[in-house]
């Protein structure tokens, strides 16, 4: 799995942790739920969605409490008001509590975790093809393993050898590039804002080095259109220490040591995403939201507040 890359020290020193995220991803992972992502007619019609992009934005906002503590909406700017009766929020779970939940302390986790390392993604539209041996998703190792972990984590710098990730999400589905062209997505982990890199002298050199590897592995980069995500537009998204992985899968930050996705303090609110529970990667983000829907679910059951 490629969370090898992303959260190296938790797996390399800990076989058990590694052997129950693969179990997660093998055996409770993912499965489609349609287009409607499986809600159906109005029945959230009265929840409220709260994401990155929201905070992202610049706007500010907060939740709306009634005097038990209990969500009654969200308000944004100080003028825009939604009244609901609940919120799913995907506001990475430590930048919600600083921010949209002012004034709470946050869990322990959240205050004081190891976080995952991040990344730096190249995204472009290129002219030509992909290699005849290509798969969908393309993970090229270094060589200097045990370096690499000591770099990303230990030191706080690029690993030496890289190991990366290229995704052709075109290979699988045509018409996402016109004939003759492709889209090209290469990750290359690198340490979160606690690290000791400055992002704003080292993101050119680094983003030319990944371009030359995927082209030195035989990607087409004629580049049409691209852009580059360094760990500083990852903060700028509303991600605590510039990485989109949370919270690190450490012994203590996994399972019911995690950040749970509901607060008693706050009923009526469900977190969602990769900072909360189950954890990070896509088939764990996506059980997120169904435990948070379920979350809802026995809120509404328990309250009789909700109305659909």
């Amino acid at each position: 799995a490629y969370a090898d890359l992303v959260n190296p020290k938790a797996n390399a020193n800990d076989p058990g942790n590694r052997g129950t995220l693969t179990d997660w991803w093998t055996h409770n992972g993912f499965s489609n739920t349609g287009g409607d992502g499986g809600l159906q007619g109005n029945e959230y019609a009265r929840t409220s969605f709260m994401n990155n992009n929201d905070l992202g934005s610049g706007r500010d906002m907060h939740f709306l409490r009634r005097g038990d503590g209990t969500v009654s909406g969200v308000e944004i700017a100080g003028t825009e008001r939604i009244e609901t009766d609940a919120v799913v929020c995907n506001i990475d779970l430590p930048v919600a509590y600083r921010t949209v939940l002012g004034g709470l302390e946050r869990p322990r986790a959240a205050r004081r975790g190891k976080f995952s390392p991040s990344c730096l993604l190249w995204v472009a539209g290129v002219r030509g093809r992909p290699p005849a041996d290509a798969a969908h998703h393309n993970i090229h190792f270094g060589q200097q393993w045990d370096e690499a972990f000591k770099a990303l984590i230990g030191r706080g710098v690029r690993m030496p050898d890289p190991s990366i990730l290229v995704s052709l999400h075109s290979l699988d589905d045509p018409a996402l590039a016109p004939d003759g062209c492709s889209t090209l997505y290469a990750l290359e982990p690198v340490p979160n804002l606690d690290g000791r890199l400055d992002w704003s002298q080292v993101r050119e050199r680094f983003a030319d080095d990944l371009r030359s590897r995927v082209a030195s592995l035989g990607y087409p980069t004629d580049v049409v259109t691209e852009r580059v995500y360094d760990p500083l537009d990852w903060q700028a998204m509303g991600m605590e220490r510039g990485t989109p992985f949370g919270l690190a899968h450490t012994f203590f930050q996994t399972g019911p040591f995690r950040p749970n996705n509901v607060d008693r303090r706050v009923p009526g609110l469900a977190f969602t995403g990769s900072s909360t529970l189950p954890g990070v990667g896509v088939p764990m983000v996506l059980v997120s939201g169904k435990l948070a829907a379920e979350r809802i679910d026995a809120y509404a059951a328990e309250t009789a507040i909700l109305r659909w």
